[in-house]
This record gives structure tokens, sequence and C-alpha cells, in this order.
């Protein structure tokens, strides 16, 4: 019976240290900047920003035949990607969709692009994209739905920001895919990069932002293992857009 109690003690020990942790990250790590994300996230002449079950950028003129789905790195705020996203719906046209995941944790709406999809069947085309842990659901996603043919069609491309594809999970196979991966050379994981380009869907176009680090692909406070940046916040996020902008215009016509 004691060693009952103390294996209970001790599980609730973990527990509690595992909850603090998530308390930490999801309260003090992610949290959105807001005079940074503020402007993006409202309606502009060009633009109109809507919340609901995911944040929403619609182009205001005409009726776009493409759109792009994001998915945040893990525990940092959706909205801390309110610029990227905004200015790319603005700049190319797109219907783009920040899909959040639960308690901030992406990998939990691992499918949540189904639904996107499905509710906007004058969509024609869709880029999935993602940001660290989001671009690992965004690698998954492809792996998952690529064989399917009512998706096949619909598949325009692959972006991830700061995310590095392990060998388990490699996309090399995937020859008619077109993608895109963006990074920093001051990630705390840079190193990693060069390596696994291996596992990226053949010709894939690898931007690596000198002075960029992890985090600035976002507008949130810190992330663990991240280098300092040597460049300003808004120009790595200004490469990154343009990258993105000129795949996508690439990829659509």
């Amino acid at each position: 019976m004691i060693a009952l109690y103390i294996l209970a003690g001790l599980i609730g020990t973990l527990l509690g240290l595992v909850l603090l942790a998530h308390g930490f990250c999801y309260f003090f790590v992610g949290k959105r900047i807001k005079p940074l994300v503020e402007p993006y996230l409202k309606s502009s002449d060009r633009v109109d920003y809507q919340r609901t079950r995911y944040l929403e950028f619609r182009p205001r003129q005409g009726s776009p035949r493409a759109g792009l789905i994001f998915h945040p790195g893990g525990y940092a705020d959706p909205e801390a990607y309110a610029r990227i996203i905004h200015k790319v719906a603005e700049v190319c046209g797109l219907y783009c969709v920040i899909i959040p995941g639960p308690q901030r944790t992406p990998i939990a709406k691992r499918f949540s692009a189904d639904q996107v999809i499905a509710a906007n069947p004058q969509i024609e085309k869709w880029f999935i994209s993602g940001h660290s842990q989001g671009g690992a659901v965004a690698s998954l996603y492809m792996r998952d739905r690529l064989d399917d043919p009512a998706y096949r069609e619909k598949i325009a491309g692959l972006i991830f920001l700061g995310f590095f594809v392990f060998d388990r999970h490699s996309l090399a196979a995937r020859k008619q895919l077109p993608c895109l991966s963006v990074y920093g050379d001051r990630d705390g994981h840079a190193e990693k990069f060069k390596p696994n380009e291996k596992n990226l869907p053949p010709g894939a176009r690898v931007v690596c932002i000198e002075g960029g680090n992890h985090g600035q692909f976002g507008a949130y406070r810190f992330h663990f293992g991240d280098q300092i940046a040597e460049i300003e916040r808004e120009k790595q996020q200004d490469i990154a857009i343009n990258a993105i902008v000129e795949f996508v215009n690439e990829h659509t016509g």
C-alpha cells in the first residue's frame, strides 16, 4: 500500500511539472507581441480579415482561385504570424487561413486542412505551409494526402518556414511536389538544414536568410534554443514574404 502511495505521488509530481512547463510555454514563451501584429489583425482596403475557427485573410477584389493554409509553430500564438500571412494574401490575391491548434499544439490539428478545403470548393489549388512544428504538420499532411486522388489535384505546393524534414519522414520520392523551404542561418538548429535538404522533394527551392533566426518568422516572445538574430524581424519576414510570393506566383500562373 505504501508503494502505491509513493507511486501515485511520483505520478502526481510529474504531471504537475508537465502542466507547469506547458503553462509557462503557453503564457510566456509563445505569446504574441501585440504592437507588431495588431495592424494585421484587421481588414484593410485590399484584405478582409475575420476570426472564426481560424484566422482568415480574404482578398477584397475578385474571387481567389488559390489558397494557402498555414500551421503555426508549437506554443506560438497563431496571431503572431499575421503580418506574413496578411501580406501574402494582399500581394498574391490568395485566400489564406491560419489554423490554431488546441493549447497551441498544431500537431493536434493535423488534418484540419481537409475541413478548410472542403468548405471552399471554389478554391482550385492549395499551398500547405507551416513554421517549426507547423512545418511538421504540413509535411505529414502531404505524405498522407498526396496518394488520395481527391486531394492530389488540389495541392499546388508545400512551404516550410524554419523546418527541416527528418529521414524517417522524407519527401524525396515526391517528384511532382513543388516545395519552398526558408530558414535563417541563426536558427538554433541551422546546422541540420543543409544535411536534410536531401529529404525535400526534388527541385525544392531553399532560401537561407543570413542573420535570420527561428523565432522571427513570427512575432512572439522567444524560442528555446534559438540564436540571437542579426537582422531585424521585419527584414527577415520581408525576405520570407518575397520568397513565398515568387513561389506562389510561379505555381499558380
